[in-house]
């Protein structure tokens, strides 16, 4: 059995300008499968996953704060 090159398929699809680019872009059906995976992982972990919206900042249990800590200090 042969592997299939994947990324040079993908710069011929990007080179000659026909990749279809709906397959790159998030869309509702992709937001809803991530959802319905997350919720079947966290299942299958016995633990309990939250959406991050981007809205708040998280905070861990060593007290870093995100998105904060990806900050540039000048």
């Amino acid at each position: 059995m042969q592997k299939k090159n994947n990324r040079q398929s993908s710069d011929k699809n990007t080179k000659s300008g026909t990749e279809d680019t709906s397959k790159l872009s998030w869309n509702d059906s992709k937001e809803e499968k991530l959802s319905d995976f997350m919720s079947d992982f966290g299942d299958k972990m016995d633990q309990d996953c939250d959406e991050y919206t981007g809205d708040e900042q998280l905070k861990t249990r060593a007290s870093e704060e995100y998105p904060d800590i990806f900050k540039m200090e000048k």
